[in-house]
């Protein structure tokens, strides 16, 4: 993996030009994980969001997104973190509304052994998405 990075940037996910005005070729792939959920407080906003991500990608290029379902908050250390609570229908939705065609789509169920202090989640999606061709 290391071989193919080519650079990391910082990116504002809310921001109409996420990596604020640095010129870069669209991309081939981006990934997201555990992100857009946590940078949103409500679903005009999460959509915003995920347009202003896709709109660095190049027409065909792959977005791979893993996300929480369900989920409020989580907790790191003694900190509880905010989430967008979205259902997995609604991820799906995101994704098209986006320009984004769904390649494939895993849903993975929470684990028995994870505690409801640290997290209210039901499960997590991992989905990879095409961006359509002509937007």
């Amino acid at each position: 993996m290391r071989g193919k990075v080519k650079a990391i940037y910082h990116c504002d996910v809310r921001n109409n030009h996420p990596l604020n005005y640095v010129t870069t070729a669209p991309f081939d792939a981006i990934t997201s994980s555990f992100c857009l959920e946590v940078a949103c407080t409500n679903e005009k906003e999460y959509l915003q969001a995920l347009k202003n991500v896709v709109s660095m990608l190049k027409e065909g290029g792959h977005f791979i997104q893993v996300a929480s379902v369900e989920e409020s908050f989580y907790r790191v250390g003694d900190v509880n973190w905010a989430a967008l609570s979205l259902q997995e229908n609604r991820f799906r939705e995101a994704l098209t509304e986006a320009g984004l065609e769904l390649e494939s789509w895993h849903r993975i169920r929470r684990p028995d052994n994870v505690l409801e202090r640290e997290s209210d989640y039901s499960g997590c999606i991992i989905a990879v998405a095409t961006k359509k061709t002509g937007l």
